[in-house]
């Protein structure tokens, strides 16, 4: 896991957030900070050099923050903190990125900079956003878990993802749709369908999707569903502040095992209470490669100790 990280309020949210999915997921954080990155052919320079001395401190005491998980720190030479954090993902074979907020957003609310606006465009794994004062905030616990389920398969992989967090942190699961209704009737041949009809068919449509979800969910897994309506990133930005973590899947298109988002997930990300988690398109039922072998997977009496902190 690669958690980004500035000497800033921002980074210590980030941080923050990473010391709560570290211990959720089992997954070997590393500490990144990217440094600016002056000519190809001047390599790393003496500003660097001062920049990597003055920031070895905090990114150290940053790194010791996750014990008694074991976490690594990385400094990466870039044109642009996007491409350092990117480079990190792909060199590391990273499952997942956690990044902070932007300044200009209020407390308890999400706002990527164009560094995450970046990053939503080709990343290489899932990526989480912290909210603005995530690090002072006294939740520590992952205790509810909401996904953004429509059906399609990259909510699917969204819900696996929840599935595992709620596993792991004994978190309940909520899934959340969201209706859209138009404002006008839609022709059939020669008649039109009656709005008050297309809000009982889209209600249905919507509320049977609901159910197939949940039919996924494992029977020790305490969740249920919420169905909302009006424009799909205003509504699960309304309802963010309910959940501790909000999932949700890429754009239905774009490459394989990348994350892209779509209009409403990006609207979702802008205005957001809670940290989002954003799976890669394509990425199955193993969003976040928690499932693959690793012999330097975190200890589960470890996690646990984090977990029960």
């Amino acid at each position: 896991m690669v958690v980004g990280y500035l000497e800033t309020s921002e980074g210590e949210d980030s941080v923050a957030l990473g010391r709560r999915l570290a211990a959720a997921f089992d997954m070997r954080p590393v500490v990144t900070v990217v440094l600016p990155f002056t000519g190809a052919w001047l390599g790393e320079s003496a500003y660097d050099e001062l920049l990597r001395e003055r920031l070895a401190e905090p990114v150290e005491r940053a790194r010791r923050s996750f014990e008694p998980i074991e976490a690594e720190s990385r400094f990466e030479l870039a044109s642009s903190p996007a491409l350092g954090l990117r480079r990190a993902a792909a060199s590391t074979q990273a499952g997942l990125m956690v990044i902070g907020s932007t300044h200009h957003c209020a407390i308890g609310h999400a706002l990527m900079g164009s560094t995450g606006d970046s990053l939503l465009t080709d990343l290489p794994c899932a990526i989480a956003v912290a909210p603005t004062g995530l690090a002072t905030d006294t939740r520590t616990k992952i205790r509810h878990v909401g996904v953004a389920f429509d059906g399609s398969p990259e909510s699917y992989s969204a819900l696996s993802a929840g599935i595992q967090v709620a596993q792991r942190t004994r978190a309940r699961l909520t899934l959340v749709t969201v209706m859209e209704f138009a404002r006008y009737g839609y022709a059939i041949g020669w008649t039109a369908l009656p709005t008050a009809d297309y809000r009982d068919l889209e209600r249905e449509s919507k509320q049977e999707i609901l159910d197939r979800g949940l039919e996924r969910v494992p029977p020790h897994v305490a969740a249920g569903s919420e169905l909302l309506s009006g424009s799909v990133g205003d509504a699960l930005s309304e309802v963010s502040g309910d959940f501790d973590l909000l999932l949700a899947g890429s754009r239905g298109y774009g490459p394989i095992r990348r994350t892209v988002a779509g209009s409403s997930t990006h609207k979702l990300l802008r205005a957001a209470g809670c940290p989002v988690l954003l799976t890669p398109r394509g990425a199955g039922t193993d969003p976040l490669r928690l499932n693959e072998e690793d012999p330097d997977a975190i200890p589960v009496d470890v996690r646990q100790e984090v977990l029960s902190a």
